[in-house]
C-alpha cells in the first residue's frame, strides 16, 4: 500500500522527457521490435543485402545528428571515460559478469536490458545530456558461444570524437559501426536489422521502464541494483524529469525515494 502512495505521489507530476537524438523516423519508444523485424524480413521480403543497406542509412542518419544543447547537460564523453563506464560495468555486483550466476544461472535471461538499464542511468548521474545518449537494438538470429539470441541492446553515447560509442560488456566502447559488425557476424544470415531507440525503451518487445514490472520480476535484479543511490536518483529524474522537491513529500532525496518504492 505504501509503494502504491508514494508512486501516486509522484506520477501526478509525470513530465515529458527532453528531446533525445533518435532520427525522426526511427521507431517509436512502444515499438515491438520483434514484430517489426518479422514484418521488414518477411511481408517486404528483405535480403541480407537489402537490411545492411537499411542498416548503413541508420547509422549515417545518426551521425548526422546536431549537438544538443549544453544547457541540457555534458554533450559528449571521452573514449577513456565511455572505456571506464563499461570496465565499472563489468566488475559491478548486479550487472557484471560474476552476478549473472545469481540472477541467471540457466542462463536463460542474458540481462543485456538491464546492462543496458544501467549504462542509461550511470550517464544520467555523470550528468549527460539526455539527447546524448540512446539504445540501440539488433534483432535476428544470433549465436554467441552456446547461445542464441533474438534480440541485444546496448546503451550508447555521444563520444568526444564525435562517434556514437556502445557502453556493452561484450565488445567495450567500439562505434556503433562496429558494434553492428560484431554482431552481424554472429548471424549467418546477414539479416541482423539495426534499430535506435529512445533510451528509456526497456527491451525489444516492451516500452520505457515500468516500475512494477522491474521490481517484480527478474529475481530482485532491478532492486538490488537500486541499492546504489545514485542510480536510483538517476533513474527517478529518468521517469519523473519535472517533479520537484516539495512534491516529494517522503523525503529530500530522491534515490532514497526510489529504494522505498522498489523494497516493497
Amino acid at each position: 500500500m505504501k509503494s502504491l502512495f508514494l508512486v501516486l505521489i509522484i506520477s501526478t507530476y509525470l513530465g515529458a522527457w527532453a528531446q533525445t537524438s533518435v532520427p525522426r523516423n526511427g521507431p517509436h519508444l512502444e515499438t515491438d521490435l520483434i514484430e517489426k523485424y518479422e514484418k521488414d524480413i518477411e511481408k517486404k521480403k528483405l535480403s541480407a543485402k537489402d537490411v545492411q543497406k537499411r542498416n548503413r542509412r541508420t547509422i549515417k542518419r545518426m551521425q548526422e545528428l546536431p549537438l544538443p544543447s549544453k544547457e541540457g547537460g555534458r554533450v559528449s564523453i571521452s573514449q577513456n571515460e565511455a572505456n571506464e563506464i563499461v570496465q565499472k560495468m563489468r566488475l559491478h555486483p548486479v550487472v557484471g559478469n560474476e552476478a549473472l550466476k545469481i540472477y541467471d544461472p540457466e542462463g536463460c535471461i542474458g540481462f543485456c536490458f538491464g546492462r543496458a538499464t544501467w549504462a542509461h542511468l550511470e550517464l544520467i548521474k555523470r550528468k549527460v545530456n539526455p539527447a546524448s545518449t540512446v539504445k540501440a537494438f539488433v534483432v535476428g538470429s544470433m549465436v554467441e558461444g552456446d547461445s542464441i539470441w533474438g534480440w541485444h541492446v546496448s546503451d550508447f553515447v555521444r563520444s568526444d570524437d564525435g562517434e556514437w560509442r556502445a557502453l556493452d560488456e561484450a565488445t567495450g566502447a567500439v562505434t556503433l559501426q562496429e558494434w553492428l559488425d560484431y554482431w552481424r557476424a554472429q548471424d549467418d544470415s546477414g539479416k541482423v536489422r539495426l534499430y535506435m531507440t529512445d533510451p528509456r525503451k526497456f527491451t525489444a518487445e516492451t516500452g520505457a521502464y515500468e516500475d512494477s514490472h522491474m521490481r517484480e520480476f527478474y529475481d530482485g535484479y532491478f532492486i538490488d541494483m537500486f541499492q546504489d543511490e545514485g542510480i536510483a536518483a538517476a533513474y527517478m529524474k529518468v521517469q519523473f524529469p519535472s517533479a520537484k522537491p516539495k512534491e516529494r513529500q517522503r523525503t529530500d532525496s530522491p534515490g532514497l525515494l526510489c529504494k522505498e518504492i522498489f523494497a516493497n
